[in-house]
C-alpha cells in the first residue's frame, strides 16, 4: 500500500490500524474495491509486507462497539475480536471515548481475562464546548455520569463555563483511572484540532511538559530516520522562536454558529457535506414516520421550528432558547416551501447574560445579523 510505504519513507513508526467509518451519507460500510474489509485484515498485511518495522495500535470498545447490539455475548464476541487483532501482530490498543470510570474498569478487567495483555490507552475527549460535547455524546452514544450533567447543565450556556468545570470533571476522571489499580500508564487527549482544551486539561492534571522537556532542541527534530539524531544544524534554525502552540494560542473556540473570524480554524465548523445522520434508522423512523411528499416534509420542518419535533436530519438538536422569538414566522416560511435549516432573530445590544440571546461570559453585549 502506497500509505504505508509514504509513511515508512518519513520515518513513521506509529500506525493505529481502523476499518473506519461509513462516508458521510451513509449509515452502512462496505469495503473499497480490491480493500480490506476489517482492521485485522489491515494488521495482517503491515506484519506481512513490514515484519516488525511498524508499531501497531487497533481500537477498542469499553461501551461496545457503535454498530454491535448491546448485550453479554456481544461485549465477549468483541473481546474475541480484539484478541485475534492482538493476536495477529497488534502492539496496544486505543480505545473509544468514555465518560463512566466505572465501565471502563470493567472492561480492562475482561480484556485482561481473555488472555489481552498489551498496552491499553484509554482515549480522553476533553470537553471544549457545550455543544461539541453534546455531538460526541449523541453520536457515539456515550454514557455519561450524572455528576457531569450535574455540573454542566446550569452553566450550558456559557462555554467558557463549560470548558473550566469540563476539564476539572475529565481531570478527576483521568486520576480515578490512572489510580484504579488496573496497569494504565498513560491516556491519549483527542484534540479534534483544538489544543487548547488538551492543554487545559493536561496543565489540570500537572502533566504538560515544560519547553526544556518538550524541545530540547531549537528546532523540530527530523522524522526521516537517517535525520532524527541530528543534534547539530547551522545557527540560524536558533532563531525561529515562534512555536506551532504560540502563534495558534489565539485561535478562537468558541463560534457558536455567529459570524467569526474567517481566518480561524473553528470558523465554519462543519462535519462535512453530504449530511450524515447521527441517529438510529429505528429510531429516526419514530420520530419523522415515512414521509413521501414534499408536503410531508415541510410539515415536519415547521414541527421542528415550533419545538415540536426534537431533531431533524440537518440538526440533531432541538432548536435554541433564541429560536422562540421567530418560531411562528420560522413554521410559516416552511409551510410555503422554504425549508430552513440556519436561522437566527436580529439582536442589538442584548446583554450577555440575557436569558434568551445571552452565551459567553458577563459584561458582554450580543449583536446579530438577521439571516
Amino acid at each position: 500500500m502506497l500509505t504505508l510505504r509514504v509513511a515508512k519513507s518519513h520515518g513513521c513508526q506509529n500506525i493505529l490500524a481502523l476499518r473506519g467509518d461509513p462516508p458521510h451519507g451513509q449509515s452502512n460500510w462496505t469495503p473499497p474495491p480490491d480493500g480490506f474489509s476489517k482492521a485485522i485484515d489491515l494488521v495482517k498485511y503491515i506484519r506481512e509486507e513490514y515484519g516488525d518495522y511498524f508499531d501497531i495500535a487497533v481500537a477498542g470498545f469499553p461501551q461496545g462497539h457503535p454498530e454491535t447490539a448491546p448485550g453479554e455475548d456481544a461485549q465477549k464476541k468483541e473481546i474475541e475480536y480484539l484478541r485475534e487483532k492482538v493476536d495477529a501482530g497488534a502492539n496496544f490498543i486505543f480505545t473509544q471515548m468514555f465518560y463512566d470510570v466505572d465501565i471502563f474498569v470493567d472492561w480492562v478487567k475482561r480484556v485482561r481475562a481473555a488472555g489481552i495483555d498489551v498496552p491499553i490507552v484509554p482515549g480522553i475527549m476533553p470537553i471544549q464546548s457545550w455543544q461539541k460535547f453534546m455531538t460526541w455524546v449523541k453520536r457515539e452514544s456515550i454514557v455519561v455520569p450524572q455528576k457531569f450533567w450535574d455540573v454542566l447543565l446550569p452553566v450550558q450556556e456559557d462555554d467558557e463555563k463549560v470548558r473550566a468545570v469540563g476539564t476539572k470533571l475529565v481531570a478527576d476522571m483521568c486520576r480515578d483511572i490512572l489510580a484504579a489499580g488496573i496497569g494504565i500508564r498513560g491516556l491519549h487527549v483527542y484534540t479534534l484540532n483544538l489544543e487548547k482544551g488538551a492543554r487545559m486539561l493536561l496543565d489540570e492534571l500537572g502533566l504538560e511538559g515544560t519547553k526544556e522537556k518538550t524541545q530540547p532542541l531549537p528546532w523540530r527534530p527530523s522524522l526521516t530516520p537517517a535525520r532524527r539524531q541530528e543534534t547539530i544544524r547551522p545557527i540560524f534554525w536558533a532563531n525561529r522562536q515562534q512555536s506551532y502552540l504560540s502563534r495558534t494560542d489565539d485561535w478562537d473556540e468558541f463560534p457558536n454558529g455567529r459570524w467569526g473570524d474567517s481566518r480561524s480554524p473553528a470558523y465554519g465548523d462543519l462535519d462535512g457535506y453530504p449530511v450524515k445522520i447521527d441517529i438510529p434508522a429505528s429510531e429516526a423512523s419514530s420520530i419523522w414516520g415515512q414521509p413521501s411528499t414534499f408536503d410531508d416534509i415541510k410539515v415536519l420542518f415547521a414541527r421542528f421550528c415550533l419545538n415540536d419535533l426534537k431533531a431533524l436530519p440537518w440538526s440533531t438538536q432541538p432548536p435554541s432558547k433564541e429560536t422562540s422569538v421567530i418560531d411562528q414566522q420560522l413554521a410559516k416560511m416552511n409551510r410555503l416551501g422554504y425549508l430552513t435549516i440556519n436561522s437566527q432573530p436580529a439582536v442589538d445590544g442584548a446583554p450577555s447574560t440575557d436569558p434568551t440571546h445571552g452565551w459567553g461570559p458577563a459584561g458582554g453585549y450580543v449583536y446579530q445579523k438577521v439571516r
